[in-house]
């Protein structure tokens, strides 16, 4: 064992690099490293720790925190970095680029006209646009009758907004085809479908 003084502290060298006390402090003079027992973990210490991240217990803040990565991969002297742009802000949303990253999500919903037996019918559907926030756009599904051996398929549905007795709403119009067979999705009875693509409320 030998004790060496560096100022008011004392480095202990002892042992090896995988068998030396608890609190101790073994140096290899071949590998230049420096190991640290801590508590029966051995930390290893040498000249490529460049990590610029404090390292402490984590917890909760309602403040901006800004994303950290590497600009490479590779297993030694990497150096972390954050970018100006890309942060969770003090609302708990993730920004990108400066803009708020808002998810698109999607709902089923079931048109207002039953479906019919002539060769093609128009739907009209009212959904109320706080429900859905943004609507960016509307896509249909096939829908057929199990009774019947016929189905039907939507055109491009137009989206329009509009105003009613409950506040601000988008209209939803379809020209729906009939078609021969059964279908290969044939979905509910009587009713056209809509999925609707559309950004939450809270994210606008």
């Amino acid at each position: 064992m030998a004790n060496v003084s560096f100022g008011k502290g004392t480095l202990t060298l002892t042992g090896t690099t995988s068998s030396f006390p608890d609190g101790m402090i073994y140096f290899n003079t071949s590998s230049k490293k420096i190991y640290l027992n801590n508590g029966g973990t051995v930390v290893t210490f040498d000249g490529n720790n460049t990590d610029t991240i404090t390292k402490s217990a984590s917890g909760n803040t309602s403040s901006k925190i800004y994303l950290i990565g590497a600009t490479s991969q590779s297993g030694t002297g990497v150096t972390t970095y954050s970018h100006d742009t890309a942060y969770v802000g003090a609302d708990g949303y993730l920004y990108s680029g400066g803009y708020l990253v808002a998810p698109i999500r999607s709902r089923d919903v079931y048109g207002s006209t039953a479906m019919t037996s002539a060769a093609s019918y128009s739907d009209t559907t009212t959904i109320l646009s706080s429900n859905y926030g943004v609507i960016l756009y509307v896509t249909t599904k096939q829908v057929g009758q199990t009774t019947n051996s016929h189905y039907y398929t939507g055109g491009t549905p137009t989206v329009t907004p509009g105003g009613g007795n409950n506040g601000p709403s988008y209209k939803i119009t379809c020209t729906w085809t009939k078609k021969t067979g059964s279908g290969s999705t044939a979905l509910l009875d009587g009713s056209p479908t809509y999925t609707i693509y559309y950004i939450p409320r809270n994210y606008t």
